[in-house]
């Protein structure tokens, strides 16, 4: 039913509660399992005086190396390096860039974790796991990210 698993990460601990979950789903269904990571959008990284991008290319290309390392470490760490699958680093917009890439890639469920914000924080910063959800072709399993009190 669910051959290629896409779970997002970025880097923190909370978003990587989802990967256990993925691990064990696509070890009991002989899935492959998609990690990926969406690095700095150069288009949003514009300084206050609109002289130019905040970032170089040097510093953007380091970013995605060390994206791309730290992908590779969380497949070690998580014990998940025999599963078919491959890690990859996307640049864009983060939720429009994930909800893009499952649907050109086939992916066929989406796991991941929520910070759990709510109200304004909730409002003020957006939520990239309510736009995954609402804007995914295919299903999605949310695991959350914080204990529940």
């Amino acid at each position: 039913m669910y051959k290629r698993i896409l779970v997002p990460l970025d880097g923190s601990v909370l978003a990587e509660r989802a990967l256990p979950h993925a691990v064990e789903i696509a070890r009991c269904l002989g899935s492959q399992l998609w990690l990926v990571r969406v690095g700095r959008y150069p288009g949003y990284d514009y300084s206050p005086t609109w002289d130019g991008p905040h970032y170089s290319e040097q510093q953007l290309e380091a970013d995605r190396k060390a994206a791309a390392d730290y992908l590779e470490h969380a497949r070690a760490r998580f014990n998940c390096r025999d599963l078919p699958g491959l890690t990859e680093v996307l640049i864009g917009p983060v939720a429009e860039t994930l909800l893009d890439y499952a649907l050109a890639q086939g992916i066929d469920l989406i796991v991941m974790s929520t910070h759990g914000r709510s109200g304004v924080s909730r409002w003020v910063m957006g939520s990239v796991t309510d736009k995954v959800v609402r804007g995914a072709h295919c299903p999605t399993l949310i695991v959350r990210g914080q204990p529940s009190a």
